[in-house]
């Protein structure tokens, strides 16, 4: 009696213990779990943390092509089966070839969108959002070596709190812009940044076809590659190199044949690209105030054969471009020789000569 009583205890253990693991597995979303609340459907990204990222119905984003229609809020929080998430991404290919959807609102919430998220979106008209910061700070995808996947290539406008945005003034507590932010937002005339920008990221207004006037009030560190390309503002300005207070955005135009440039005093920041396939450079000399040289920043640059560095630090170097260390003699200030060649990246220069400058 006492073992079948024993049997039977263990048996209920297990009987509930299974009940509990089931009831969990039909209940509890888990990362990657997909559900539908209002229309819209969402992956769980991070169960613990109660995340989700809006994402595409049915197995795969072609599966239902067109299936968001009309007008879409995405909303900041949800609550699905009696758990709040919070929605912080838009999943790669979510609205892909949602041709019938004609406006979205995107919630302050979200900071992250994916590959291909809004690609084929052709009967967008409006986006509408209610933090200009958030919007400001949010980064999109590439889908080529210069553009992106931001929606505003598709949409007719962006509105704040119901405001279509023109005129932006970028707001005080931004220090970042992300990749492709604006791009191709063809209602944008100007852009003014109050305040010093750590970094105006990848393309952030490229192919802003109406953006004729651009003002920088404070300092920025860094602008990426294609970030003000197809815009009226840089068409307009002379060709050479285009200085940004003390950063070296780029060089505009073609370069004439067997260049030598010398970079403007207190210039301390050369932007990702800046000298791009520019061949006919064969000279450049570096300011004493130089603190940074961005990535590729002399790439393509084949016959660049004579670097002046008057910096006494050696600046900070990602990258300069395939051949430099075999090809390029580096000239550095008279006593800094073995600063300069017990540098991480400078050091790599094969040919290094102390000059006074």
């Amino acid at each position: 009696m006492k073992k079948s009583l024993k049997v039977n205890r263990w048996l209920w253990f297990i009987s509930t213990l299974l009940a509990i693991v089931v009831v969990g597995f039909l209940i509890i979303p888990r990362n990657g779990r997909k559900f539908e609340v209002d229309g819209i459907c969402y992956t769980v990204v991070d169960d613990i943390s109660n995340i989700v990222a809006v994402t595409y119905k049915g197995d795969s984003y072609n599966t239902y092509a067109d299936e968001y229609v009309g007008a879409v809020v995405i909303p900041d929080n949800i609550t699905y089966r009696g758990k709040n998430y919070d929605v912080t991404q838009i999943d790669n290919e979510a609205f892909r070839d949602c041709r019938k959807m004609t406006s979205i609102t995107i919630p302050p919430s979200v900071w992250g969108v994916g590959l291909a998220a809004f690609d084929g979106c052709k009967g967008l008209k409006e986006i509408h959002i209610s933090d200009l910061s958030a919007w400001c700070e949010l980064s999109f995808c590439d889908v080529a070596d210069d553009a992106g996947d931001s929606p505003l290539n598709y949409a007719d406008g962006l509105y704040l709190n119901g405001e279509l945005i023109t005129d932006l003034i970028v707001p005080e507590d931004v220090e970042e812009l992300g990749a492709h932010a604006f791009e191709g937002y063809d209602k944008l005339r100007s852009v003014v940044f109050k305040n010093d920008i750590v970094a105006i990221y990848k393309s952030a207004f490229l192919n802003c076809t109406n953006l004729t006037d651009v003002t920088f009030v404070g300092d920025v560190e860094y602008i990426g590659p294609y970030t003000f390309d197809g815009t009226p503002w840089l068409e307009n300005l002379p060709d050479g190199e285009v200085f940004i207070g003390k950063l070296l955005y780029k060089y505009k135009g073609e370069m004439p044949s067997n260049t030598s440039i010398v970079v403007k005093d207190g210039t301390e920041y050369i932007c990702q690209s800046a000298f791009d396939c520019c061949e006919e450079l064969t000279s450049i000399t570096l300011p004493s105030s130089l603190v940074q040289i961005h990535d590729y920043a002399f790439n393509g640059c084949n016959n660049l054969k004579e670097v002046y560095c008057k910096a006494s630090t050696p600046p900070l170097l990602n990258s300069f471009y395939s051949n430099y260390h075999k090809d390029v003699v580096l000239y550095v200030p008279s006593g800094t020789m073995e600063t300069y060649k017990n540098d991480d990246l400078m050091g790599s220069f094969q040919n290094v000569v102390e000059l006074e400058f």
